[in-house]
């Protein structure tokens, strides 16, 4: 979108030559790869590849249903403290 070789994850998307036309075809292509709603501020309140990313994980994390939450906790539950500990790798 910037025509750029090279963008760092931390470097800022305005500071680079972005504005707010190519902020909204940004938002719009993250919607349509990651699906999710991601409201045009985020990229003004986090404008790093870095900042986004992390908006996007916690999105995709509270898409994770309530069934899927409860299988897991169950499969918690029925966990032994050796399998824990093998897991964990101690």
């Amino acid at each position: 979108m910037l025509k750029l070789d090279k963008v760092g994850i931390y470097d800022n998307f305005f500071e680079l030559g972005g504005h707010s036309l190519l902020a909204t075809q940004v938002v719009s292509r993250i919607r349509a790869v990651f699906s999710i709603e991601l409201p045009l501020r985020h990229v003004f309140e986090s404008p790093t590849v870095a900042g986004i990313a992390v908006i996007i994980e916690e999105s995709q994390a509270q898409r994770m249903s309530e069934a899927e939450l409860a299988y897991m906790l169950s499969e918690i539950e029925v966990t032994t403290e050796e399998e824990a500990q093998r897991i964990l790798g101690k």
